[in-house]
């Protein structure tokens, strides 16, 4: 046998010590000085909840990156019916003296309102098509219709931080519960919840912020009965007397409700007119889904044609 002898080397921790430690330390320095630079295309932004940004409103769902907020809902059209359109811009104008901090988008009364169908939903990149299929399979298998607006209404949303003034839906009720329980069983599958067993289609045409109430989070919306938005009166802290106005952190107005007076007001100068025919009467053609900043749309009864 040969016998194999054992070459010793130097190790690096005994040549560092050989060198001084200022030495030792600007070499140190250089290799992350050369470190490259990461490019700004590959950081992800993270959208700012800054209610300031957003005209008072708070983010009630947190960001979770690659997740999309979409919903369900029934497009009405107001460049086609110039009474309605004139009628419930009336109707914010005498509001907003009652309460000056109503907001209303002034494109929304211009264009278009929107017929809510389902809740918030909040989905992942692989599940919008599953989504964009069950609304499209819905529209199909339904034929148009007539609706109508018949009244006007308050609702608020599940977190008490807004509340709306919305017109609400009388003739066509029917048509819009039978579209919304059809998606039910793809929003199961996708586990979301389905809209509320005994819903109020309307369309929002005005809103204001609420101010926060005692109570904590926790409870306010364990009270909560409805989806997206529901009767104001169903709010836990929900007041009935007056509009104080109070200033928020970010300098936007919020109320404590609205005044008992504001509704029936605009309703005794305006119900009357909204209910009749050709005045709050429209046509319910297509069923749209808004996923993320898209939208899309499938004309109603195509699939039987």
């Amino acid at each position: 046998k040969r016998n194999l002898s054992l070459v010793s080397y130097g190790s690096s921790d005994e040549d560092s010590k050989d060198l001084p430690k200022h030495s030792v330390a600007s070499s140190l320095s250089r290799r992350r000085e050369s470190l490259p630079k990461v490019s700004p295309s590959l950081t992800v932004s993270v959208p700012k909840s800054d209610p300031a940004l957003h005209q008072g409103r708070v983010r009630t769902t947190p960001h979770v990156d690659g997740q999309f907020a979409a919903f369900v809902y029934i497009p009405v059209s107001l460049t086609s019916n110039v009474k309605l359109r004139k009628l419930l811009q009336q109707s914010v104008r005498l509001a907003k003296e009652s309460v000056p901090a109503l907001i209303c988008e002034d494109k929304c009364l211009n264009s278009e309102l929107h017929i809510s169908l389902t809740r918030p939903i909040y989905l992942r990149d692989h599940q919008r098509e599953d989504l964009k299929r069950a609304v499209k399979a819905a529209a199909y298998a339904h034929d148009p219709f007539t609706a109508s607006f018949s009244t006007f209404a308050v609702f608020d949303n599940d977190e008490c931080t807004r509340t709306f003034l919305s017109v609400e839906v009388g003739a066509g009720h029917a048509e819009m519960k039978r579209l919304s329980e059809s998606l039910e069983p793809t929003l199961a599958l996708l586990h979301q919840k389905g809209f509320y067993s005994e819903p109020r289609f309307h369309a929002s045409i005005a809103w204001a912020l609420l101010a926060p109430k005692s109570g904590s989070r926790g409870e306010l919306e364990s009270s909560a009965q409805g989806p997206e938005l529901k009767a104001a009166s169903t709010c836990a802290f929900a007041s009935t007397t007056g509009a104080p106005l109070i200033e928020t952190p970010a300098e936007h107005t919020a109320i404590s409700s609205f005044p008992a007076s504001m509704l029936p007001e605009v309703d005794s100068h305006f119900a009357c007119t909204l209910s009749k025919s050709k005045v709050g009467v429209f046509e319910v053609e297509d069923l749209c889904v808004k996923i993320g900043k898209e939208v899309f749309s499938w004309g109603l009864g195509k699939g039987k044609r």
